[in-house]
């Protein structure tokens, strides 16, 4: 599903529009840093005697306003590492990484543990390089998605939290004329920095 600009702009408009017309003691700024396993799926049809590596390590960095107990909007950045896939000859791997933007949705369990669900859009640059012998070469391309998932917070004190998640971010990018449109999934851990 194609993203339009102006479908961002408006998203992007309307967050900015929310956070800044409220008061700033209404607002509870974070930040937080997560890592963790990046999944990019299937690859398709693998060719006999090539091996498929599809996982890696990721990681995001992100600021978070919680405007209230059970609304917070989130934006970022987010790297999921590369896929590859190689024989005796030949070596592809294919990136991803892009700034997202979050609408999250908060149930808080009690005093210290809470559960969140979120979604969003992400803008992003996909990366495809080949080498074969003595030749390589690469194509990139940039494009927008829809992103969603969900995870668990932990408040160890009042400013400090431990959150874990699961989140699954669609790219739509475009090489040479061929659409090819993909999720990528990043199981993560970390921790948010009240303040």
């Amino acid at each position: 599903m194609n993203i339009s600009r102006k479908f961002r702009f408006t998203l992007g408009a309307a967050v900015l529009t929310c956070i800044t017309t409220l008061p700033a003691k209404a607002l509870d700024l974070y930040v937080g840093g997560l890592v963790g396993g990046s999944n990019f799926g299937s690859v398709g049809v693998v060719p006999s005697g090539a091996t498929v590596k599809e996982t890696d390590t990721g990681y995001k960095l992100l600021l978070g306003a919680r405007i209230s107990p059970n609304f917070a909007v989130e934006g970022g950045y987010t790297d999921f590492g590369k896929a590859k896939l190689s024989d005796k000859t030949t070596s592809v791997s294919i990136s991803g990484s892009g700034i997202f933007v979050d609408v999250v949705g908060i149930l808080p369990l009690n005093t210290d543990w809470a559960l969140f669900g979120k979604a969003g859009v992400l803008s992003g640059k996909v990366g495809i390089s080949a080498s074969s012998g003595n030749q390589s070469g690469s194509l990139s391309d940039t494009g927008s998605g829809m992103r969603y998932g969900f995870g668990a917070t932990y408040a160890v004190t009042k400013s400090v939290a431990i959150r874990a998640e699961w989140e699954r971010s669609r790219f739509d990018v475009n090489f040479v004329g061929n659409p090819i449109n993909g999720d990528v999934d990043l199981l993560s851990v970390g921790v948010n920095f009240s303040f």
